[in-house]
């Protein structure tokens, strides 16, 4: 009993040693891994096992999406810098004496490639594609926003426009340019009168047809003028407010200063006062115009409504003959002549008329049977003008 005893303690002791040593192979062999730490982008990757800790550098995966992105991210915000990183500026002058311009406008705009400049600088500005910049008190001028390639440039101001400068803009270099416009001109002098003459509110012009500009300022008491800044070239001068300008004849400038007298003692503006009645009341909606009768004048005309008194003060006026109509302003009637007017010089002359105008009611009937005759056109005329105007009648034949 216990011989049979002792032996299964010893079978179940060499199975538990066995097994020991078995496990004890299999866990020097094959430990199993503890779980990985992750640490921060730059830090390794740790493993513990029966031989202790193991470090092994690694990039995290989620590291490297990051960084990935960042890369794509930095790509794309260096290519949107560099779209609108380029800028174009430089001064603008003018020709021979090299003053800057002030207020000058510059055009910027992209190059097609071709030979015509013009060409591009109209597709430019249909399609939105230009960039205007403007010079400064210094004649500075600074267009920004510009992606890179090749463009023009060109400085326009009321005397002229300077030569096309083409350039190609890069986001590392800025570039400086020089416009130059065309040599500048100066007008001074004065406008000469009879001794009781008034030059207040007296305003004179000069217009340039290349390029096609006006230039306006104010005699001052003395009757001197000045410009300065115009165009070189041939310009007309003239006398007067918009509607009543007087014409001074033409002159030829170059550059730099140029001295002119007008001599008006004989034919110094003047002032027309016109006073309209009707039998005796003043006038009413009527239009005043008033025509040089002298041939060879520039003047064309001038149209002004009449006030509720009938009296209309017109001018600065070149003196001499001046034709007078009025006008129905109702259209009830057309043009008719009042007569001539004499403009003294440097003073004010009055033209005074009683109009009669004729005002009535005609009825159209037809002929054969008696009925007025309604939506009918009927042409009233003037036997003594030769014109008139076109009615038509209503339902009952007025």
């Amino acid at each position: 009993m216990s011989k049979g005893f002792t032996l299964v303690l010893m079978t179940l002791a060499a199975l538990l040693l066995a097994l020991c040593v078995r496990l004890a192979l299999q866990g020097g062999s094959e430990s199993v891994p503890a779980a990985p730490v992750l640490h921060r982008e730059g830090s390794a990757r740790q493993e513990r096992g029966s031989n202790g800790p193991v470090d092994e550098a690694i990039v995290p995966a989620r590291s490297s999406s990051r960084g990935e992105r960042s890369a794509v991210s930095e790509a794309s915000d260096s290519a949107a810098h560099a779209a609108v990183a380029c800028r174009l500026s430089g001064i603008v002058r003018r020709a021979l004496c090299s003053e800057p311009v002030v207020g000058a406008v510059v055009h910027v705009y992209p190059r097609s490639g071709g030979l015509d400049l013009e060409r591009d600088h109209a597709a430019s500005m249909r399609d939105r594609t230009i960039r205007y910049g403007r010079t400064d008190a210094a004649g500075r001028f600074d267009v920004q926003g510009l992606s890179g390639g090749v463009y023009a440039a060109i400085a326009m101001s009321g005397f002229g426009r300077s030569a096309v400068e083409v350039v190609q803009l890069t986001p590392a270099r800025p570039i400086e340019i020089t416009l130059e416009l065309p040599p500048a001109a100066s007008l001074e002098g004065k406008v000469l009168g009879p001794p009781e003459a008034s030059f207040a509110g007296l305003a004179i012009r000069l217009e340039t047809s290349d390029p096609r500009h006006a230039y306006d300022t104010h005699l001052n008491a003395s009757g001197s003028f000045a410009f300065a800044n115009v165009p070189t070239g041939t310009a007309l001068v003239s006398l007067g407010v918009e509607e009543t300008r007087i014409d001074l004849g033409s002159l030829e400038l170059t550059a730099g200063r140029n001295f002119h007298y007008f001599d008006l003692t004989e034919r110094f503006p003047g002032y027309l006062v016109v006073r309209v009645r009707q039998r005796g009341m003043p006038a009413r909606n009527l239009t005043l115009l008033t025509a040089p009768a002298e041939p060879g004048t520039h003047y064309s005309g001038r149209a002004m409504p009449l006030p509720e008194d009938g009296v209309l003060r017109v001018g600065p006026l070149q003196s001499g003959p001046w034709r007078i109509d009025v006008q129905s302003k109702d259209g009830g009637w057309s043009t008719r002549s009042l007569g001539l007017a004499h403009v003294e010089p440097a003073g004010e002359s009055v033209f005074d008329v009683d109009v009669w105008i004729a005002r009535g009611m005609l009825q159209v009937f037809d002929e054969a049977s008696g009925v007025p005759l309604a939506s009918s056109t009927v042409m009233v005329r003037s036997t003594e003008l030769g014109y008139g105007k076109a009615h038509r009648s209503d339902a009952g034949g007025w």
